[in-house]
């Protein structure tokens, strides 16, 4: 690899950039980062995925600087110990749960290294848990699950439900939280803070860079360009 010039770090989304539409990670993938570190380039990850939906990408990629989880809400080393998080006001956890609800979509929660639906057979349960490679635990309600909250994701196949609700979660919960669709079946409701765009904080971390890093994407690719200044 040629060219790399003063980039210390390329930072890596997972989704339709490192794996495939089946959610495989090929060895064409697997031999690019390994050029990677022979250049003495440092290689990190970030999705919106959870911790967990990350774990088998680390050892084929020998990854060993902290991988961004819930696009940089979650941050965590790859033993999964945790770097930082930015979790969910406990007291808009029910009040955000109420308003998907209200708008008859299905609730998961992602709490620490757990991930929790109302119906292990609901909508996009199966699929997302073949992505993550982890299975949910089962909840009867919020009880005992409104602390330390990285994410609420609003579920249903009926995409004017959730475009609605997208829309009624901005204007009911304005700037304390974020709430987007991740996909059109899927409302993602996150601290405010974290976004993909925060997850170059990582690579100051692992690099000693002193310089904002710069973060460009292209065609579903998310690179990051770290230069370290001397000292």
């Amino acid at each position: 690899m040629t060219g790399t010039g003063a980039i210390r770090l390329l930072l890596a989304d997972v989704d339709g950039t490192l794996v495939t539409p089946d959610k495989e990670l090929t060895d064409r993938a697997v031999a690019a980062v390994r050029r990677l570190g022979d250049a003495g380039i440092l290689f990190a990850i970030t999705s919106g995925r959870p911790p967990r939906g990350m774990s088998m990408l680390i050892e084929p990629l020998n990854v060993t600087t902290p991988i961004a989880a819930f696009n940089g809400g979650l941050l965590v080393n790859p033993d999964m110990s945790v770097v930082e998080q930015h979790v969910l006001p406990e007291e808009l956890v029910v009040p955000v749960a109420d308003l998907i609800g209200s708008f008859g979509l299905d609730t998961w929660i992602y709490r620490g290294p757990d991930w929790y639906v109302p119906d292990p057979n609901g909508s996009h349960v199966a699929r997302e848990s073949r992505t993550v490679r982890f299975e949910p635990k089962v909840m009867a309600s919020l009880d005992g699950l409104t602390s330390d909250v990285a994410k609420l994701v609003g579920v249903s196949d009926d995409l004017d439900a959730v475009a609605r609700a997208t829309s009624t979660a901005h204007d009911r919960f304005g700037d304390h939280v974020s709430a987007a669709r991740s996909q059109p079946y899927y409302l993602d409701v996150t601290h405010p803070e974290p976004t993909r765009a925060r997850s170059p904080g990582t690579c100051q971390r692992s690099t000693g860079s002193r310089r904002k890093p710069s973060l460009r994407s292209a065609t579903g690719r998310t690179t990051c360009s770290c230069s370290r200044t001397p000292g």
